[in-house]
């Protein structure tokens, strides 16, 4: 828990940085996608206990707009390979 905190934490500092480096953005970026898929194998996000279950989306919520203030995902089109 505590790198992926560290990390939004270098993130939203990142972005609200006047003239941000879109290539250090970039890298947070990517930093957290290790963090992330662990969190979402590890954690179980819609628990039992109402006040978990709302902090672990206001973690969610947290980590998509800071995302979202760099990456418009509608725009991505992954790789489907051959055939």
């Amino acid at each position: 828990m505590h790198e992926r905190l560290r990390l939004l934490r270098l993130l939203e500092a990142a972005i609200q940085e006047p003239g941000s480096d879109r290539t250090k953005l970039h890298d947070l970026i990517e930093m957290l996608v290790e963090p992330v898929n662990r969190y979402f194998d590890d954690v179980l996000v819609n628990c039992e206990d109402e006040a978990v279950r709302a902090n672990r989306h206001a973690f969610l919520l947290a980590l998509s707009r800071m995302v979202g203030n760099f990456c418009y995902f509608p725009e991505i089109v992954a790789d489907q390979g051959e055939g």
